[in-house]
């Protein structure tokens, strides 16, 4: 990587590097390769495209970039590592905190669903750890990390298709699941997408066009938060919706985390929460909004807006401004909340 090249340059040099091993069984290696040739259509990588954060897509032999000459290789473009952690000594590094597997059980252990057992996928965003190190002096421009692997062979093959699909967070269940011991934040995944009318793009700020990458679906302890903040009311079912923005990942490094493809990388999102009767949405919006300080939107029945993290409460010297807004509105049996402009979000609800 030149370090004299500008930020532009570098954004044109970022490729996505499709990761895997060499051990890999036959039918997971068939299943890789027409991965590599196909996941250009996926959401994610279509969003990345139009947002101008990469050239193209190449296969990459996991093993090669943990040789030590191959460090900015690893850490300057982005990185899709697919297998199971017993094959893979790339996806053991880079695999982090969010959640435990035990293959020999075909088991996992994962705050906010629990413990479950059986074929199960599991997919997650976020930023490339490779870059944030201390042997990288300067980024300029910033990458991304997929890691898509599971319980068995059965579930990695289950993410692969569910990552195509466009989830990019969870957990895809492959036929029954059991649950070996219980907690107090237990849920069971479904990763499909609501059936709601969600634009591909959508016009922020600046004119800028944002492009849909896909959706979440989210663990207990969000749905815990909305119900706490909804004075008790439960919510049924939430998505979450994720637009990548134009050259989001030249940005300083806290918009990039904020506008990138991580779970809780809120900015640009759409958050859409099913409750059990327009009654309950209607009460839980107006509960979040008084809880949080949300002024009304003007003109808007049944709308507010406040900064993100409820700003002027919350200032500091790191986030020293409020870079999106959140939009809180109502329609039907959903409460929808977004960072999305209060215009779009209100056009969005509107189609639900």
């Amino acid at each position: 990587m030149a370090w004299g090249l500008t930020v532009a340059a570098f954004a044109a040099e970022r490729d996505v590097l499709i990761c895997s091993g060499s051990n890999l069984s036959p039918d997971l290696r068939k299943a890789v390769a027409d991965f590599t040739v196909s996941v250009a259509q996926a959401p994610l990588l279509q969003a990345l495209k139009a947002a101008g954060e990469y050239g193209v897509v190449k296969a990459q032999d996991s093993a090669a970039l943990l040789n030590p000459k191959q460090y900015d290789l690893a850490a300057h473009n982005h990185l899709i590592v697919i297998g199971l952690p017993s094959q893979d000594e790339l996806l053991q590094k880079v695999w982090g905190f969010t959640v435990s597997v035990d293959e020999a059980q075909k088991s996992l252990y994962s705050q906010g669903w629990g413990y479950l057992q059986g074929d199960i996928g599991w997919i997650e965003c976020d930023r490339n750890p490779f870059l944030h190190s201390q042997k990288i002096q300067a980024a300029p421009v910033g990458t991304i990390l997929v890691k898509l692997s599971g319980t068995s062979e059965a579930g990695l093959l289950a993410a692969l298709k569910a990552f195509q699909q466009g989830l990019l967070g969870g957990f895809v269940p492959v036929g029954k699941l059991t649950r070996p011991q219980t907690t107090i934040l237990d849920r069971d995944p479904d990763p499909a997408p609501l059936t709601v009318k969600i634009p591909p793009t959508v016009t922020l700020g600046g004119g800028k066009t944002a492009t849909l990458a896909g959706w979440y679906d989210v663990p207990e302890n969000e749905y815990r938060a909305i119900e706490e903040a909804a004075g008790d009311l439960p919510p049924q079912k939430i998505r979450r919706y994720k637009w990548l923005a134009p050259g989001f990942l030249e940005e300083k490094s806290i918009v990039r985390w904020l506008a990138g493809p991580h779970r809780m990388a809120f900015g640009n999102a759409l958050n859409v929460i099913e409750f059990a009767s327009a009654k309950d949405a209607a009460a839980a919006a107006e509960k979040m909004a008084a809880r949080d300080k949300y002024e009304p939107l003007p003109g808007q029945p049944a709308a507010w807006s406040t900064p993100i993290g409820n700003w002027q409460n919350n200032k500091d010297e790191v986030i020293e401004e409020a870079y999106w807004h959140v939009t809180l509105t109502v329609r039907g049996n959903r409460v929808i909340l977004a960072t999305l402009p209060a215009d779009v979000t209100l056009a969005i609800a509107r189609q639900l």
